[in-house]
């Protein structure tokens, strides 16, 4: 069994435990350098990267002042000061809170940025003690794993998060609350929200390879539709963000897309043929 994943040096002898672990540091020291200059050059655009994350926010300020009459019939309603420039304003609720954000927000596009590499390197090393069956089955999963991953935030950055923004700003102006949100909070739910969108998307890579294997037919997935639906409805008022109905039923209408997409892909990639 061991055998099977005995890599082989240069020169074709195979290669002792040392040898392996050794071949591990070195990729974990190429993913490690690779991560912190990529942080490093985040950090660097920290500003721009803002900017970019606070559009839907800005959108949503430009869609109310955009008829003056109103906007200002909107301030009278809040019990605000005419000619207010902002409906809802990002705030800090403390005085490192800006400085943690900058921080996290480096971190995570550094990591998103070194993604490659890191997914690379760790291919590298483990594909020598897989069967060519296994690598043709798993290699789609890897190449389009990050665009499948980016697909899955540009959609929760362009359709799910403005759509969750929009109601919430809608019910506090309702409730004649004066909507005024935290830049951590903020970014925290915009940032759960696309990793969680960006994972739900790369199941039916997950479906594909599986189905390559031999292991899942589109009939078995069609076969309980039925559950697959009621599971869409509880996982998206579990996994959703926010608290509220629409970012539930945005990513339930998600859940159900991404299944629909699966079973396609179940039916494209099935092979017929089991891993020996």
């Amino acid at each position: 069994m061991l055998e099977r994943f005995r890599q082989k040096t240069d020169t074709g002898q195979p290669m002792s435990f040392m040898d392996h672990l050794m071949e591990l540091r070195r990729r974990l020291w190429v993913s490690m350098v690779a991560t912190v200059i990529c942080v490093i050059v985040a950090l660097v655009f920290y500003e721009q990267i803002f900017d970019f994350f606070r559009v839907p926010l800005d959108n949503l300020n430009q869609q109310y002042a955009g008829n003056k009459v109103e906007y200002e019939a909107l301030l009278r309603h809040l019990g605000l000061p005419p000619g207010s420039p902002e409906l809802v304003p990002l705030i800090s609720l403390s005085p490192m809170s800006t400085m943690v954000m900058v921080m996290w927000l480096g971190v995570g596009a550094g990591l998103v940025l070194s993604s490659p590499i890191i997914v690379y390197e760790i291919w590298s090393f483990v594909s020598p003690g897989l069967k060519d069956n296994e690598k043709r089955a798993i290699r789609p999963i890897l190449s389009g794993g990050v665009f499948f991953f980016l697909l899955g935030c540009t959609i929760a950055y362009y359709v799910l998060f403005p759509v969750t923004l929009d109601f919430a700003v809608w019910l506090d102006v309702k409730m004649r609350i004066k909507p005024s949100y935290s830049v951590d909070e903020y970014l925290s739910l915009m940032l759960n929200m696309m990793v969680i969108a960006g994972l739900i998307c790369e199941l039916p890579l997950v479906i594909a390879g599986l189905a390559r294997l031999g292991l899942v037919h589109s009939s078995h997935l069609t076969k309980y539709w039925r559950f697959a639906v009621l599971i869409a409805f509880i996982l998206g008022s579990v996994f959703s963000p926010g608290t509220d109905m629409i970012s539930m039923l945005v990513f339930t209408i998600l859940l159900l897309s991404i299944y629909l997409i699966s079973v396609l892909f179940a039916f494209i990639f099935y092979r017929g043929e089991k891993v020996g």
